[in-house]
């Protein structure tokens, strides 16, 4: 997958919070919101691409996967609810 249409999808998928906010009462995102949710979605795709262009053993990769989904959805989960 060509690194542009990767990003391409990750900011993509904002525009499922932007139907849910335009078409529900019950959904209240800000433009910050959906700044703080591209920047992240930005630092997770930079951080696959270089585990996938840098790490060269396959069980590290994927390990390395499952960390950067980890972080991402912990911080996720903070800011959305504040859980910790």
């Amino acid at each position: 997958m060509k690194t542009s249409n990767m990003f391409l999808f990750l900011n993509s998928i904002l525009i499922i919070p932007l139907i849910g906010n335009l078409s529900s009462n019950e959904f209240h995102w800000g433009p910050e919101d959906y700044v703080i949710a591209c920047c992240m979605l930005n630092v997770l795709g930079l951080a696959l691409y270089a585990s996938n262009r840098y790490v060269t053993n396959i069980y590290f990769r994927y390990g390395f996967f499952v960390i950067a989904f980890t972080i991402f959805l912990l911080i996720w989960a903070e800011l959305a609810v504040g859980i910790f």
